[in-house]
């Protein structure tokens, strides 16, 4: 069962990661599309920020962090800048997916 934006409010801070209110912020279409579609949907992870110092990425399972890092030269993931994280509801990050693939209803 998907986590309320309160609930992943109160994850994020046990796990000192930002929240990103998804439903609430813009992400802009061009930092959206610096990843490959494939990428986000099987990483289950957006990104919020991409510049030469570093890479945001949102995320709905802070579990993820650990393995991101493990493997982002792999993933090709901001390899040569910063790479931070930020914690989002299932639900948020499902619908700004389904918008980054252009499908209606990503549930």
């Amino acid at each position: 069962m998907p986590l309320a934006n309160d609930d992943t409010r109160r994850l994020a801070r046990a796990f000192d990661l930002p929240f990103v209110d998804l439903d609430e912020y813009e992400i802009s279409p061009g930092v959206l599309r610096r990843l490959p579609a494939r990428l986000t949907v099987e990483e289950r992870c957006v990104p919020i920020v991409d510049n030469p110092r570093r890479l945001v990425l949102v995320v709905d399972d802070a579990a993820r962090v650990p393995w991101l890092e493990l493997w982002r030269r792999e993933l090709g993931l901001g390899v040569g800048k910063r790479l931070e994280f930020a914690l989002a509801s299932t639900t948020g990050l499902n619908a700004t997916l389904g918008r980054r693939l252009q499908i209606p209803d990503l549930h």
